[in-house]
């Protein structure tokens, strides 16, 4: 039997959706110079 459709259910179930939303927001300001003294680790 071939499947024709494969869906998966991704926030939070498979990858920790907040954390990479994080991850990619923090990237991209650190790309464009922007510091805040509240955020940086």
């Amino acid at each position: 039997m071939r499947y024709k459709l494969i869906l998966f259910d991704n926030d939070d179930t498979l990858m920790d959706f907040q954390a990479g939303n994080r991850n990619a927001v923090d990237r991209l300001m650190d790309e464009v110079g922007y510091f805040h003294p509240d955020t940086r680790k």
